[in-house]
């Protein structure tokens, strides 16, 4: 199946995902959720369409399809998300000069960030954004 948007999947086609890069995920959440994040505590999440930056070196496949499973150990900030998101989808974009944190910066500036949330392990406030109470990339 092609994906509707060059670079865009609402399933994981892991055949189209070779190597590594960055991906943005989008989650679209129908109600409202307080969820315990981890390390992060509490976190109430407004319904609406939210945006995930991150990266893999060299299994985007892997990842991202990781990612799309319900069933899978909560280790990272966003699986608590992905778990109880009610739509996804990815953008992604194979190595470049870009990077996640530069997809985060560029997000920043447009939505409102999640504090901390997928960003300990660098200098960047967040990599999840809120875009709205809308369905947007989705």
């Amino acid at each position: 199946m092609q994906a509707p948007v060059p670079g865009y999947i609402f399933e994981p086609h892991l055949e189209m995902l070779k190597g590594g890069g960055v991906y943005l995920l989008t989650l679209y959440i129908e109600e409202p959720i307080d969820l315990n994040v981890g390390a992060l505590g509490e976190i109430h999440f407004e319904y609406g369409t939210y945006i995930y930056t991150g990266s893999a070196r060299s299994g985007l496949a892997n990842r991202i399809g990781r990612h799309f499973r319900n069933e899978k150990k909560l280790r990272w900030h966003i699986d608590h998300l992905t778990v109880i998101a009610d739509e996804m989808g990815a953008w992604w974009r194979h190595h470049s000069d870009t990077g996640e944190c530069d997809a985060a910066r560029f997000l920043d500036g447009r939505y409102r960030s999640i504090r901390g949330f997928g960003s300990s392990d660098c200098g960047c406030g967040s990599h999840l954004f809120y875009a709205g109470p809308e369905r947007r990339w989705l």
